[in-house]
C-alpha cells in the first residue's frame, strides 16, 4: 500500500509536468486499488478528457464501482450506462446496474 501511495505521489508529480491521460489512467488505477475511490473517479475523468480510449468503457466501469462505492448509486448507474455499451464492459457494466437496481428496489 505504501508503494501505491508513493507511486501516485510520484505520478501526479511528471503529470503536472506533462499532461498525459495514461498518467491520469496509472493514477486512478493506483487509487482505485487502494480503495480511494474520490481520487480514483478524479483521474479517471482527468483521463476520458485527454482522450484515453484504449479500451472503450473500461474506465466507466470503474467510475461506476468506485461511485458504487462511495454510495451515489445515481452517478455509479450513468458511468455504468456508458460502460454498457461497449462490448469489452457490457456484461459487468450490466452485472454491476442489476446488483444496484435491486439494493435500490
Amino acid at each position: 500500500a505504501k508503494d501505491r501511495v508513493n507511486g501516485i505521489k510520484a505520478l501526479k508529480k511528471s503529470l503536472k509536468l506533462e499532461p498525459d491521460p495514461n498518467t491520469s489512467y496509472k493514477i486512478a488505477r493506483f487509487a482505485f486499488e487502494s480503495e480511494d475511490w474520490k481520487t480514483a473517479i478524479e483521474y479517471f475523468q482527468n483521463a476520458l478528457d485527454n482522450k484515453w480510449d484504449e479500451n472503450p468503457g473500461r474506465i466507466e466501469l470503474l467510475m461506476g464501482i468506485a461511485y458504487f462505492e462511495l454510495e451515489a448509486y445515481d452517478k455509479a448507474l450513468s458511468a455504468l450506462n456508458i460502460s454498457k455499451e461497449f462490448k469489452n464492459s457490457k456484461s459487468a457494466a450490466e452485472g454491476w446496474i442489476s446488483y444496484i437496481n435491486e439494493l435500490n428496489s
